[in-house]
């Protein structure tokens, strides 16, 4: 199933219960930041951990992927919340998950209490994981099978290959002016932004870059390229006329500021 809407609420609203459930089951939850996704993938996903009636659903078969280390630790403690309130019979939770179990209230506290008690001798079992996570430990599992060698491992921090990538970028501007003016720009944008104050802009470039790269894979989508003003410092210069006229204005009106920005 898949879901993808800036208002996650209706899916939330339709929520089956276990009985009504196919398996194998895939849902897919694409809906803005703050909407409701974490929420409705952990009660999705203690859904399959509890149920009775849904086959072969112990952890080692669920698998939970998002974007970040940050996301997957989110849902993570929302998936053990749900467990640990369940399994101590706070009300509140019991609600929820009875809208979505096809069992009565003290079989949630059972089932959540041997899913913590499992849970507790094997936590790497629960498979919650960012999408690099999960096929790292897919290669983990079959170098073989996908050619790689004993000696070859997966690099976890892409940042020294980005920069690498980004140094060969720099020396290819020289034959290439498309590419030479991408970079000014951002060059541009990088003095505008750090105020002139550095001898070596590349240094604060490349901080500014993966900044970006955090910032995408936060929200899992990417920057949009046009920029209407030409460049930074066109548009640095656009404001700083505009606020200038604004600032003359309220002179000529007699008017003066609380406060100066800035």
């Amino acid at each position: 199933m898949t879901f993808a809407s800036p208002d996650i609420s209706p899916l939330l609203k339709e929520h089956p219960k276990d009985r009504d459930l196919p398996c194998p089951h895939v849902l897919k939850a694409d809906a803005s930041a703050g909407s409701g996704k974490t929420f409705l993938l952990a009660c999705r996903f203690v859904q399959f951990l509890l149920s009775r009636r849904i086959p072969r659903s112990a952890p080692g078969n669920l698998v939970a992927i998002t974007f970040t280390n940050e996301a997957a630790r989110e849902m993570e403690d929302r998936v053990l919340r749900f467990l640990k309130e369940a399994a101590l019979g706070v009300e509140e939770t019991l609600d929820t998950l009875s809208r979505y179990l096809d069992m009565d209230r003290e079989g949630i506290k059972r089932a959540a209490l041997e899913a913590v008690e499992y849970l507790l001798g094997d936590l790497d079992a629960l498979q919650i994981r960012t999408i690099d996570s999960f096929i790292h430990r897919l290669v983990l599992a079959a170098p073989q099978e996908l050619g790689l060698g004993a000696q070859e491992e997966i690099e976890p921090n892409p940042w020294p290959l980005q920069a690498e990538a980004f140094d060969r970028l720099v020396f290819a501007s020289s034959g290439n002016r498309a590419v030479y003016r991408i970079l000014k720009n951002a060059l541009d944008h990088s003095l505008v932004v750090r105020g002139r104050n550095s001898w070596w802009p590349l240094a604060g470039m490349l901080q500014d870059l993966k900044r970006l790269f955090d910032v995408e894979g936060t929200h899992g989508e990417s920057f949009s390229t046009g920029r209407p003003h030409g460049s930074t410092l066109a548009l640095a210069r656009l404001i700083e006329k505009k606020l200038r006229s604004f600032l003359d204005l309220v002179g000529k009106e007699g008017l003066s500021l609380k406060q100066k920005a800035e």
